[in-house]
């Protein structure tokens, strides 16, 4: 088992950030989905990457956090400025990192995996709070 300390963890708490971000802004909705994705994440990383439920779960949730966040930007906040090339450098860099890092782990290279993982957190979690600033300060 991972100790709380290990970065993995650390920065799957990090989710806890946006989540607030979402709440302050009103929109309790997807604060709540960040939030579980972020319990699971740190559920996930603290038992070492297992296979099955946990995997399904974490993946189920980073999605639906994923889905709704960015839906509630399209529909409520949808606007091409500062925060909308930000979001989308953000995340074009997150889907390039966390491609490399699907191969990491499929060749088991646990050393580059750990990395290019802790750097596709620190994306997602920028991202997530360009999402929410901007959602927040629209509504």
């Amino acid at each position: 088992m991972r100790s709380h300390t290990d970065p993995l963890v650390l920065t799957s708490w990090g989710f806890a950030f946006p989540a607030y971000l979402w709440a302050t802004g009103g929109c309790v909705v997807e604060a709540m989905a960040v939030a579980l994705a972020a319990f699971s994440a740190v559920v996930y990383h603290r038992h070492r990457e297992p296979t099955g439920i946990i995997l399904r779960i974490d993946q189920v949730l980073a999605i639906a956090a994923l889905v709704i966040t960015l839906s509630r930007y399209f529909v409520s906040a949808f606007r091409v400025d500062v925060w909308f090339f930000a979001v989308v450098v953000l995340s074009v860099q997150a889907l390039c990192v966390y491609g490399v890092n699907r191969r990491a782990y499929a060749r088991r290279d646990w050393e580059v995996y750990e990395a290019l993982h802790l750097l596709w957190h620190l994306l997602v979690i920028m991202g997530q709070c360009c999402l929410a600033v901007v959602v927040g300060h629209v509504n």
